[in-house]
């Protein structure tokens, strides 16, 4: 260890450092940024740390806040997105006569994954009702996304957007029908992007081909970039897309220091262009490579038992018991779903009981509905344990509170004229309400006119037989909320209005958010998701901003997804239990104490989702041009990535793993994956070990 330690702190090492998750290589990199802040030196030639993504930029800004440091620090943390775009941004002028843009001497409009929909969107609807991709079986926000990916994938790969089809075409081994699909999303890609060259748009496919293409190709910018960063620490690089790898190594000569960070076995985001292949290339051109591992007794059974639990050849030296010491099913199979989330909540409510802090369990599935969430916040609720869910992708109108927010900006915009369904016109009162119920915001919703815009009558309107219905009260809590409706009709910019009627009602007293943290999150969250879909239309001096906030209503009503939103503050809460996909947790980068794993007889451990319009794989740099996408290639991806997942969680567990099995799933069907054959094989195995004994 000593040898490492000199090896990470150095100025002049170049190091390639890799392991399993958990080994703790992020931690030697926190201690090689200590080191190199600290020199006053050193620190003032410039230190770039890049990660994958933005959540992972907190822990290395907390070692920054630590160091007492009086000499200047010339620091970056960032992910790539960050730097291509600031890097555009300030050398726009050098490129933007140069690179195709109707408008150059304008300043552009950067896009967000939910403008660029947007914008696809008005592309795609007019050729939707024409009958094009009228065979994919997919919803409007998925077409929109698989569109956008398809863009980014190519740019961030290194071939033209305009070969987009014909890479799709040559790997499809199907119906000739489907390369008509093909065509159409080509022609529609290529649409999008003359529709931004002439609007002086830039999506990310748009800014990651300027920076690479004419950015890095300027002896002005690479001296720039050059000369700025001369210390270097990349973690987790293999959560990366190949055009990072080509840009570090184009910066390796001029770098003084190097750290990077590879875990093995990952990849996890390979859907989304990460590339494990290309991040080995630092091996080879480091000044020295370290694995790093765990040798403790624990880790070591850990490692026999994940290598036994994925491949089925491996023999098992152990019993059944060995194996419930860290993998086990809950106390007995349930035979429905909702019977099996009771019982987790009850081992959670045990392990809490015994000590385990709230933030050292998470609750884990390949997707995760909002039925499964709700039902396990009613059930850890009646044990006072509280429960945080985190669905990075999901959509904005997924959440109850920003169906409330968006509930109450079309109710104090009549103009607009946007017709609401009348049980969520119900639900929302009976929501945001806390002393009213289903069936007294029932009664108010009768007497509203079915004409539009919608307009709420006042209590001493209603009929007096059902105001005999209401409690003094809730008639008190309607007239003040409708006296703040009243008061706020069209008046405040569509941001300002949220933030006033998160503070000034829907957080007092007797309302539901009132101290709901995470109501307040998820506000911050839909005002800055408005702030960038406003920002995207900066370009438009004479756009009407009620129009503009009326669009952005409709659209996130329509399940405009939120992106890749990740808050700017994540802190573990001790208090909260965490429910998570398998993806997103792994993207978190941090252990727990216990996982407990959902729908273990699900396909969606290892299936590639439904992507009629991409392909992942296809759209990669190491797939043979004029090859097909066999059905053998499907199940070689499924093993890799079942593989992937499970060292990815055994890596990230330090005491023990629940598998939460139900005959039934949630949708009522019985499911036995490759994740339940793959542990009932195991046990076989343990069994047969015990008999031969």
């Amino acid at each position: 260890m000593n040898k490492i330690n000199s090896l990470i702190l150095s100025s002049t090492n170049k190091v390639y450092l890799h392991g399993d998750a958990g080994a703790g290589k992020t931690q030697l990199a926190c201690q090689r940024l200590r080191y190199l802040v600290s020199d006053p030196e050193i620190a003032n030639q410039g230190i770039l740390v890049l990660v994958p993504q933005r959540i992972q930029v907190k822990r290395y800004q907390k070692v920054v806040a630590d160091i007492k440091a009086s000499h200047n620090i010339e620091l970056s943390i960032m992910t790539m997105s960050s730097l291509v775009r600031r890097t555009v941004e300030l050398f726009w002028p050098l490129i933007s006569d140069r690179s195709g843009f109707y408008r150059p001497f304008e300043p552009p409009s950067f896009l967000t994954l939910e403008t660029s929909q947007y914008y696809m969107g008005r592309l795609v609807d007019p050729l939707l009702a024409k009958g094009y991709f009228s065979t994919v079986s997919l919803s409007r926000n998925r077409l929109l996304s698989q569109l956008v990916d398809n863009l980014n994938k190519a740019a961030i790969i290194g071939f033209p957007h305009t070969e987009i089809g014909e890479h799709l075409s040559e790997a499809w081994v199907g119906k000739e029908s489907q390369k008509r699909v093909y065509e159409d999303a080509q022609e529609v890609i290529n649409a999008f992007r003359s529709f931004c060259l002439q609007n002086n748009l830039l999506d990310f496919s748009l800014q990651v081909e300027l920076f690479k293409e004419m950015l890095l190709q300027n002896p002005l910018c690479k001296n720039y970039l050059t000369r700025l960063y001369r210390h270097l620490i990349y973690d987790n690089a293999e959560e990366d897309p190949p055009y990072v790898h080509d840009f570090v190594s184009d910066l390796w000569e001029y770098l003084h220091s190097a750290l990077i960070i590879q875990d093995d076995y990952a990849g996890y985001h390979s859907f989304l262009g990460a590339d494990p292949k290309s991040a080995m290339r630092f091996k080879n051109i480091a000044n020295d490579s370290i694995y790093l591992q765990n040798k403790d007794d624990v880790s070591e059974k850990k490692s026999e038992l994940v290598n036994a639990f994925i491949d089925f050849s491996k023999p098992v030296h152990y019993k059944v018991k060995d194996i419930h010491e860290f993998i086990t099913p809950l106390n007995h199979r349930s035979r429905f779903f909702p019977e099996m989330l009771k019982e987790i909540a009850e081992s959670i409510r045990t392990k809490i009981d015994d000590g385990v802090s709230p933030n050292e369990i998470v609750i884990l599935s390949p997707f995760m509905s909002d039925a499964t969430i709700f039902t396990l916040k009613n059930e850890l609720s009646r044990y006072d344990i509280k429960l945080r869910a985190m669905r990075p992708s999901s959509s904005l109108n997924d959440d109850s509170v920003i169906q409330t927010l968006l509930f109450f900006a079309v109710i104090c915009h009549p103009e607009w004229e946007i017709p609401i369904d009348p049980y969520h016109i119900s639900s929302t009162i009976a929501y945001a309400l806390s002393s009213f119920d289903l069936i007294r915001s029932h009664f108010i919703t009768q007497e509203i006119s079915p004409a539009l815009p919608v307009q709420f009558p006042s209590f001493e309107n209603l009929p007096e037989s059902i105001q005999n219905r209401f409690s003094d009260e809730q008639c008190a809590q309607w007239n003040t909320t409708m006296a703040w409706i009243n008061a706020n009709l069209s008046v405040y910019p569509l941001d300002i209005f949220f933030s006033k009627l998160f503070g000034e009602l829907l957080s007092q007293p007797g309302f539901a958010f009132y101290r709901d943290l995470e109501s307040g999150s998820s506000t911050a969250q839909l005002i800055n998701s408005f702030k960038k879909f406003r920002h995207a239309f900066g370009y438009q001096s004479d756009i009407d901003q009620e129009e503009l906030a009326k669009e952005f209503v409709k659209n996130v009503q329509s399940g405009l997804l939120a992106a890749t939103f990740v808050p700017d503050e994540q802190d573990d809460d001790d208090q909260f239990v965490l429910i998570t996909p398998v993806m997103s947790f792994l993207g978190l980068n941090k252990s727990v104490d216990y996982q407990y794993w959902l729908n273990v007889g699900s396909s969606g451990w290892y299936e590639r989702l439904e992507q009629p319009l991409t392909h992942p794989i296809v759209l990669s740099r190491h797939w043979q041009p004029g090859r097909k996408w066999t059905a053998e290639d499907d199940l070689a991806l499924s093993k890799e990535t079942l593989e992937k997942f499970i060292r990815g969680l055994f890596n990230r567990c330090r005491k023990g793993i629940f598998l939460g099995i139900s005959e039934y799933s949630e949708t009522g069907q019985e499911e036995k994956g490759l994740l339940l054959l793959h542990y009932q094989a195991l046990v076989r195995r343990a069994l047969r070990n015990e008999k031969n004994d």
